[in-house]
């Protein structure tokens, strides 16, 4: 049998058949590799969805802790005065009236302060301080020592004294701080007495109150000791 020569060169070469063969088509490999990329995709957003709730999670265990550890330690020290933020809890106070107490060195102005140690004090008609005792910071105070149901009805009798004393003229002799204290402690029955005056308040501040510091009792008495000295010179 003769070969046409132009039916020969139409035969595919052998080595280009099985490479052909053996080469994946590209479109297969391409899929191939998207289906490989998608799964590890999904298992890292999975991963990082697990790590994301976790650390949630954990931050919100923290969170929690804070605050029961916060709320314990406040219920802890709320019976206890803070000087320096002037927090006094439970507590009448007093301080300086300047050139006033310069003179009469036991005549001053008294506040009150709530369970939290905000401070209460009425020094003109129609107007109660609450957190910005008049004339500066107290130099002394008193604990007040209150049984659980005083304790319960001291707030609201403090409430109760602003809405009344925010009605009244101020009248230094009779109607002034030391009336607006004695009118909260009748409130809640102090001792179980309800007769409490300005003269009670000024003589238990006078017999049982506390100077915070020793620099406390020098402006307390400052002022007199150097009203003395003036009067000494000008005699001589």
């Amino acid at each position: 049998m003769k070969l046409n020569s132009q039916n020969f060169n139409k035969i595919p070469d052998k080595n280009i058949l099985e490479e052909e063969s053996l080469k994946p088509p590209e479109e297969s490999s391409k899929t191939l590799k998207i289906n490989n990329i998608i799964p590890n995709i999904e298992n890292k957003n999975q991963n990082d969805g697990n790590n994301k709730n976790e650390i949630l999670k954990k931050n919100e265990e923290t969170n929690n802790e804070i605050i029961f550890y916060s709320s314990t330690k406040l219920n802890m020290d709320n019976n206890k005065i803070y000087p320096s933020k002037n927090r006094y809890p439970y507590c009448i106070v007093w301080t300086p009236i300047p050139f006033l107490t310069y003179i009469i060195p036991f005549i001053g102005q008294t506040g009150i302060a709530n369970s939290k140690g905000i401070i209460h004090d009425y020094s003109a008609s129609f107007f109660v301080n609450i957190d910005d005792f008049s004339f500066g910071k107290p130099t002394k105070y008193l604990k007040l020592d209150l049984n659980e149901k005083e304790k319960i009805d001291y707030d609201k009798a403090i409430e109760k004294g602003d809405l009344k004393f925010r009605t009244l003229i101020y009248n230094f002799f009779r109607n002034n701080s030391h009336m607006y204290v004695a009118y909260i402690l009748n409130q809640i029955k102090y001792k179980g007495k309800s007769d409490f005056n300005m003269i009670y308040i000024w003589w238990i501040l006078i017999w049982r109150g506390k100077y915070i510091s020793f620099l406390s009792f020098i402006k307390t008495y400052i002022g007199f000791f150097i009203f003395l000295l003036i009067i000494a010179i000008a005699i001589r």
